[in-house]
């Protein structure tokens, strides 16, 4: 494999390529001219990218995309370069890289350990969960599963990465603050619906997860691997009526391509 440069935001993903996929940490003094794929998070990427003489690949992955736009505009030429390869996780960022003049190809890719998310087997309950970061809760869809919980009390709901912030809640719904993945996946592993509310994303680390175990996932962005909805309303005939819902489980190969590395 290549040679990875990202910076401390993007650590936990970085380490993961670098485990499961064989990757190799960028070193801006040795590896200049190496191919090298870039995460692009701030200016000092943007200076290695445009100094580095190898193969270059520039992966996008959400908020990166509307950062060169508004942070690092005068960057727009560099990472124009015909010989760049780009790929994104989905057509919402496809089409934002498009509008500026950047073609990219699409493959959602999952960092992590792919091999460790297949069905378990046992029957899907009717519980419902979303990841969300501290200090981010409406950001993630908490409203919404109140919102859900109060309606469809014959559902669980889960929320996993913060505390509460909605001072009365149903008793269908549960929180566990941050808790370390491996107890994450243990809990939700045949939970039946994992939902995502996101104006903005790229491709949810723990949608792909759901998605390789057999579970549905409900998302605000339209992708083809997951149910979409528009209205809250949307959602909440999703739940009542299952049957809809698309449960066939995706292969870890589907999310783990690399083809465009050449």
């Amino acid at each position: 494999m290549i040679k990875l440069h990202y910076t401390n935001t993007m650590q936990l993903h970085g380490d993961n390529a670098c485990k499961y996929h064989g990757f190799e940490k960028y070193n801006p003094f040795t590896d200049s001219e190496k191919p090298t794929m870039f995460w692009l998070y701030d200016e000092q990427s943007y200076k290695l990218l445009s100094n580095h003489k190898g193969k270059k690949y520039i992966f996008w992955h959400n908020q990166d995309v509307p950062g060169l736009t508004k942070l690092f505009k005068q960057y727009i030429p560099t990472v124009r370069n015909p010989e760049i390869i780009h790929v994104c996780h989905n057509e919402l960022l496809r089409d934002e890289l498009a509008s500026i003049g950047i073609y990219s190809l699409i493959r959602p890719i999952f960092w992590g350990d792919a091999n460790k998310y297949k069905p378990t087997g046992e029957p899907l309950t009717k519980d419902c969960y979303i990841t969300a970061n501290a200090g981010r809760g409406s950001e993630y869809g908490e409203h919404i599963m109140d919102f859900l919980s109060w309606r469809l009390i014959d559902w669980n709901f889960h929320i996993f990465g913060i505390s509460p912030t909605i001072p009365i809640y149903c008793d269908n719904l549960k929180y566990y603050g941050w808790i370390p993945e491996d107890e994450m996946d243990e809990i939700d592993k045949n939970f039946m619906v994992c939902f995502r509310f996101n104006y903005h994303d790229g491709f949810s680390q723990t949608v792909m997860k759901a998605r390789m175990r057999g579970q549905a996932a409900i998302t605000s962005i339209r992708y083809n691997e997951t149910d979409h909805f528009k209205t809250l309303m949307d959602l909440y005939y999703l739940l009542k009526f299952t049957v809809s819902l698309s449960t066939n489980p995706i292969s870890s190969e589907y999310f783990t391509n690399f083809d465009f590395i050449v």
